[in-house]
């Protein structure tokens, strides 16, 4: 009786179990179901070509600023070069200034001429005779 028992066991498991299926998917269903998935890849195509042209417009964009970056560069480059340029230019120009005044100021009658020219306009010929005395009469 065991021997029948066991037997009885293994064909219960060997035979394969059935399982239930669930209700058929009517045909109108798969058709729906296969529109809405064209529609949804559709969609995303739609969107990745957008997305291509956007990034394609923005690389475009980028590459205008760079352009302008380098040229903005550029210039203050040059003008970095022109500031050095007047400052050496203008250090010259003080420090002939100075010793100027330090040989003006040891020479008072100069000192004095070199003020009457300055203040004296030479393009009116109503000056000239002041000017030619002064410069004359020493």
């Amino acid at each position: 009786m065991r021997l029948t028992l066991l037997i009885l066991l293994l064909i219960s498991l060997a035979t394969p179990t059935v399982v239930h299926a669930e209700e058929p998917v009517a045909p109108e269903q798969l058709k729906k179901m296969y529109d809405d998935a064209m529609t949804q890849l559709q969609d995303a195509q739609a969107r990745k070509s957008e997305l291509a042209k956007e990034n394609e417009g923005q690389a475009l964009k980028i590459a205008e600023m760079q352009k302008d970056l380098e040229a903005s560069q550029a210039q203050v480059t040059a003008l970095q070069q022109e500031l050095v340029a007047l400052q050496q230019r203008t250090y010259a120009l003080r420090s002939q200034q100075a010793i100027w005044q330090g040989f003006i100021e040891k020479y008072p009658d100069l000192k004095a001429r070199w003020k009457l020219l300055l203040e004296t306009d030479l393009f009116d010929p109503r000056d000239w005779p002041t000017l030619l005395q002064e410069s004359f009469s020493r």
